[in-house]
């Protein structure tokens, strides 16, 4: 069973996700040219038998130094355009705010910016984060924030993909489950699994 706040919070991050996804979108990616054009109001999936080429073209260290120079080497090197840009929106200094700049670059460019939330105070790995628990995510602490952050994202009228808490399989990120309810049977899900499983 999950907490009533719980499933609260995902309903509106869920929400909040594919609203970005579909209502803020202005550009397409079609098969003739694997990238971004300025015409519809959705990205559609690729055709059939074809995949859309996407990376982390370097950004590096923190992980949101988007350049132009990045992406075209990047492109150079394996011989395509890449159409999404992967990068990390970190939470450092205590502040969730919304990228606009690597996202405007990255659409300018052509390409799809795909924004990886990483709620994180630091480049600190395999403990917990000072400040961005997932509970206090779950209690609503953040809710102004990440819907400030959300009606940012519409705002600049741009297609993005968004993803939080990546490698949460791992045990690096503070947001793993060795760090919430790993050890834990009662608080949600089958009373027989940890909760954090």
């Amino acid at each position: 069973m999950i907490p009533k706040r719980m499933g609260k919070f995902k309903k509106i991050l869920q929400a909040q996700i594919i609203f970005l996804l579909i209502a803020g979108c202005n550009s397409v990616v079609t098969e003739e040219n694997s990238a971004v054009e300025t015409k519809a109001k959705k990205l559609i999936p690729p055709s059939d038998g074809k995949i859309y080429h996407a990376a982390f073209p370097g950004i590096g260290a923190p992980e949101d130094d988007v350049t132009i120079k990045k992406i075209s080497d990047f492109e150079n090197l394996a011989g395509k355009k890449i159409t999404w840009v992967y990068f990390s929106n970190n939470w450092f200094n205590g502040k969730i705010e919304f990228p606009k700049e690597n996202v405007e670059l990255i659409n300018d460019y052509g390409s799809v910016p795909f924004i990886r939330l990483m709620p994180r105070t630091s480049y600190s790995q395999q403990t917990t984060d000072p400040n961005f628990t997932m509970q206090r995510i779950i209690d609503g602490e953040y809710d102004d924030e990440l819907i400030q952050w959300a009606k940012d994202a519409r705002d600049t009228n741009i297609p993005l993909l968004a993803e939080f808490g990546t490698e949460c399989n791992g045990n690096w990120f503070p947001w793993n489950a060795l760090y919430n309810g790993a050890n834990e049977k009662k608080n949600y899900g089958d009373p027989n699994l940890y909760d954090g499983m």
